[in-house]
């Protein structure tokens, strides 16, 4: 068995959410290595721990082993890390999701628009994308967190319904944090910070740029995929299809009922990174029992969607696969 008060203030979990989650924002997630929406759920007899971002999900006790805190883990009775309680984490993802209207949020204090970036020319962002995601700094020291972060508006039916924000610091100085973070303790420094309290679950980004005239959406993994894709297919320049992005390999029941919304939508693209095939499994399958579904497979563990080349994108999308075939070739 564990001790549910133990685990609680040993990692000082909190509650976040009706739904009886607790999380920690310093916690990072094991897979993906983000915090803010690492989740635990957990009672004296067994549990599990679900990242809202990756979809990571464990039984409490194999998360307890990986991190080395076995000693959480009490022998008194039967329950053991190779019995444990089962738990169903099929629920976990969409349990939050439902039919209400976003709640509007505000931005950091101090926030100041800019309208042009090295960084973000180099990958990709054009005028459109400027207009779309008003990328924002604050200096300010009441948002001291967000000092060294580019700051995106994501908005829904017209209503800025969340923003991202995302660490100027490169690839390589993050990993090195992480290690710093599980070695030694050092305080860690997300590469992506969102807006707290946000239900993403309920949010596809550039789902305003879908009209009337569009019969075709490519989903991909994130907002930079979603820059990277809809700039080299020029999809700015015509209405028939449209790049939207999820948060996290995963699609929602909330995301696909604002997807249904959209009368005239006929077909779905899935476009998720490299080394995600479970996940476009299953997705892929829950799409296909509305829209046409196709899912695409990128071999090339070295891009993603968003920084490929464009003959490299034009294979893949040619190659892609209906839904059902996607499951099959992909079985075992």
């Amino acid at each position: 068995m564990i001790r549910a008060d133990k685990i609680i203030s040993e990692f000082s979990l909190k509650p976040f959410g009706a739904k009886g989650w607790m999380k920690n924002d310093k916690l990072a997630c094991p897979s993906c290595g983000r915090g803010g929406k690492f989740g635990f759920k957990i009672s004296d007899v067994g549990g599990g721990v679900h990242c809202f971002i990756c979809d990571y999900s464990a039984n409490i006790y194999k998360y307890l082993k990986s991190t080395g805190r076995s000693d959480l883990i009490s022998t008194d009775r039967e329950y053991s890390a190779k019995a444990p309680i089962k738990f169903n984490f099929s629920r976990f993802s969409d349990e939050e999701s439902g039919e209400d209207i976003l709640p509007e949020v505000e931005m950091p204090f101090g926030c100041k628009n800019i309208l042009h970036d090295d960084y973000l020319n180099k990958k990709g962002f054009t005028e459109n994308d400027y207009k779309l995601f008003e990328p924002c700094i604050t200096d300010s020291v009441i948002e001291r967190k967000l000092n060294n972060y580019l700051i995106f508006k994501i908005k829904q039916e017209g209503r800025l319904v969340a923003w991202l924000a995302r660490s100027k610091h490169s690839y390589d100085w993050h990993e090195e944090n992480l290690r710093k973070h599980k070695e030694n303790g050092d305080i860690l420094q997300l590469r992506y910070r969102n807006s707290e309290g946000t239900d993403f679950n309920k949010i596809l980004g550039g789902y305003d740029e879908i009209n009337d005239n569009t019969d075709t959406v490519i989903l991909v993994e994130g907002m930079f995929d979603r820059v990277g894709v809809n700039n080299k297919l020029m999809l700015d320049r015509q209405d028939g299809v449209k790049c939207c992005f999820t948060f996290g390999n995963k699609v929602s029941d909330a995301q696909i009922s604002l997807l249904r919304n959209r009368k005239n939508l006929k077909n779905i693209v899935l476009l998720y990174d490299y080394g995600t095939v479970k996940q476009s499994k299953a997705y892929g399958m829950k799409l296909s029992k509305f829209f046409s579904t196709f899912v695409c497979l990128i071999e090339d563990s070295k891009v993603d969607p968003g920084d490929m080349p464009l003959p490299y994108l034009l294979k893949v999308l040619e190659n892609k696969k209906s839904a059902i075939n996607f499951y099959v070739s992909q079985i075992g």
